[in-house]
């Protein structure tokens, strides 16, 4: 049983309690007023958990200088995991745009292919037409598809570069 199942049922059955006990007020005493009130508190901090509205680390955590300090410790707040994503982002788009291909994609130069060797990866001469480029891309794919038993992922992956290579002109 999930933990929120768990405290939804107990909101009901203290919101019944608390129902009940106003009934019993009404109709034996009002010292059952009393009684009623830390009940139907209760119910409202269970059911406002319940429904997601108050998250107990939220409710015990403060905010300083914008961290948040919660049971865990220092935690980002949204305006700060927005700021880190974007610059990552901005990160990953000069990378991209200082050797066309991204970062951290591993080989010598920034996988960045002369067209000589573009040519030589797809197995073509380089007078060759794009539709000739296209058939030998697609001849060589599935021949290095890591799928394959003869296949392998770096093979594919190269011939793709080069074949982004040559579509580039």
């Amino acid at each position: 049983m999930h933990r929120e199942a768990i405290v939804v049922g107990l909101a009901a059955v203290m919101g019944g309690m608390t129902a009940f006990m106003l009934v019993v007020a009404v109709v034996v005493s009002p010292f059952f007023f009393l009684l009623s009130v830390p009940f139907g508190g209760a119910t409202y901090v269970m059911w406002q958990h319940a429904t997601g509205r108050l998250s107990f680390d939220q409710a015990r955590a403060s905010t300083v200088g914008g961290v948040r300090f919660g049971p865990e410790g220092p935690e980002e707040t949204r305006g700060q995991r927005g700021e880190r994503d974007r610059r990552a982002e901005r990160n990953r788009r000069r990378a991209y745009q200082s050797n066309g291909t991204g970062a951290g994609s591993g080989t010598q130069r920034g996988n960045r292919f002369s067209k000589r060797e573009a040519f030589q990866t797809l197995e073509i001469e380089p007078d060759a037409s794009a539709d000739a480029i296209r058939r030998a891309y697609r001849r060589r794919v599935k021949e290095s598809h890591p799928d394959t038993d003869s296949g392998s992922r770096e093979e594919f992956k190269r011939v793709n570069r080069a074949y982004e290579r040559l579509r580039e002109e």
